[in-house]
């Protein structure tokens, strides 16, 4: 392999030539010698969600730990957010490993016969490439196995049939 140069030559400070003959990569002098080049230019993805807590119905106050594995090792403290079938956005930070985890506090009104992911907001997630989320969602949006149940109980009727001894 050679380097081309139709409208010049590069020099040294001494005015010496370049050499237009290449390396084979991964030998001596070449470029790749002792050194790992990587080419990045794939954007990181969430491969799928998780939730810490057990599958269970869970309601107003409680806390739901909601985990993301991404497609590959993101550094750490960076952030984007997830919008929840319950319409709550929460924020997710990443933790120098390929996840990332967010907390959703349940709110009175909330509901969610299993609770999703609708959205990925990309937020200022880029991998040591530069390369920013990619806001795809993944096959299976689902948090686990997780329902949310925020509608307090009531009594439709009641019935009574004895009040101090006597039958009615």
């Amino acid at each position: 392999p050679a380097l081309s140069f139709p409208n010049g030559s590069i020099q040294t400070v001494a005015g010496t030539n370049l050499s237009s003959t290449l390396q084979v990569p991964g030998t001596v002098n070449s470029i790749g010698f002792n050194h790992d080049i990587v080419i990045n230019t794939r954007p990181p993805q969430i491969d799928a969600f998780s939730s810490i807590n057990p599958d269970a119905a869970y309601s107003t106050g409680q806390t739901i730990g909601i985990r993301a594995t991404l497609s590959e090792i993101i550094p750490a403290g960076q952030t984007f957010e997830l919008m929840l079938d319950t319409g709550r956005v929460i924020t997710m930070v990443t933790d120098g490993t390929d996840r990332a985890r967010g907390t959703y506090v349940v709110q009175a009104g909330d509901t969610s016969d299993r609770l999703k992911v609708l959205d990925i907001l990309p937020g200022t997630l880029t991998d040591p490439s530069g390369n920013t989320l990619l806001t795809v969602l993944p096959d299976d949006i689902n948090v686990g196995n997780i329902t949310i149940d925020t509608t307090q109980p009531k009594i439709n009727q009641f019935t009574v049939s004895k009040i101090d001894g006597i039958n009615e």
